[in-house]
């Protein structure tokens, strides 16, 4: 999107308020890939998810290569008692 994660993180938070560039590019982007958001009704926000939208969405949660370095898998640690412990060399 090409946009820092912590304005995104404000955005989300409302911490600030999103400017008009960063939504438009944002319902693009969602547009692209399937999901319609309807900002123009005066008292609901419609958001129509194509089934295309759930297939992408379901293939990247699935996808390890994608999760963020501190969130992937390690090989399961040696235990004692049920507590992870550490090896000493």
């Amino acid at each position: 999107m090409g946009t820092a994660k912590s304005t995104i993180t404000r955005v989300e938070t409302l911490e600030m308020g999103a400017k008009a560039d960063f939504l438009n590019k944002a319902m693009r982007l969602f547009r692209e890939v399937g999901v319609t958001v309807d900002l123009y009704q005066l008292d609901a926000i419609s958001i129509l998810v194509e089934p295309k939208a759930v297939l992408l969405a379901k293939s990247r949660l699935e996808d390890g290569s994608l999760k963020r370095s501190d969130r992937k898998k390690n090989p399961p640690a040696e235990s004692l008692g049920g507590r992870a412990t550490a090896k000493t060399v």
